[in-house]
């Protein structure tokens, strides 16, 4: 059992570290967005690193665009060449979308070899922190800055399975309520039609003695 927990630990400890992804995006007259999407806990640093082909004059223009699930545009670049970099707060928990758009420009011609290649290294929370001034600053060991930076890992980790925890929860909360509803529906539609017929008996016949068809 601990082996297991440690596994995972390790795991994703390997995960939040590797950020860093090659893409190629070609370019078009109308482009769609190109979207990577990360969580970010409450009150997190991040540090966006966008490295690009290309140069101006090439026939298409790179955009990007960072925003939050709650709406906030953290950066917005119209035309990225070479090398990006972008720092900013997240007050979170959210979710942090990264997109781009590789948009031909007016009087080039569609070809599949005009695209923008894009390495993005994409660095939140501890990733983000610089632990190399903060063991200048207060004189730590080596090993205790990885100490810090593994502590930092586990805490945003553990944020991260308590926000999906809370998720879970809502969402359990939202079923069970729908199915509640549902079945007080069904009692009453029951209810209804069980009315309904005890009405239309008695109407029927109250109908036909009227006729003198039954007694």
């Amino acid at each position: 059992m601990f082996i297991s927990k440690t596994f995972f630990l390790l795991l994703s400890l390997l995960v939040y570290a590797v950020q860093a992804v090659h893409f190629d995006i070609p370019a078009k007259l109308k482009p769609e967005s190109f979207c990577l999407r990360e969580y970010a806990g409450e009150k997190t640093s991040m540090i966006v690193f966008v490295k690009t082909s290309g140069n101006r004059g090439d026939g298409q223009t790179l955009s990007m665009e960072i925003k939050d699930s709650h709406g906030t545009v953290h950066s917005s670049v119209q035309s990225v060449i070479d090398e990006q970099r972008i720092a900013s707060e997240v007050s979170g928990p959210t979710v942090i979308d990264i997109c781009f758009k590789n948009t031909l420009t007016p009087g080039a011609m569609e070809s599949e070899h005009k695209k923008r290649s894009v390495k993005l290294d994409f660095n939140i929370g501890a990733d983000a922190e610089d632990y190399s001034a903060l063991q200048k600053a207060y004189n730590l060991e080596p090993v205790e800055a990885d100490l810090q930076r593994a502590k930092a890992f586990i805490n945003e980790i553990k944020d991260k399975m308590y926000y999906l925890q809370n998720r879970e929860i809502r969402f359990r909360n939202t079923n069970e309520s729908t199915n509640e509803r549902v079945k007080n529906f069904a009692y009453l539609t029951f209810i209804t039609l069980i009315v309904l017929v005890t009405w239309q008996i008695i109407y029927l016949r109250s109908f036909f003695q009227r006729k003198h068809l039954i007694p």
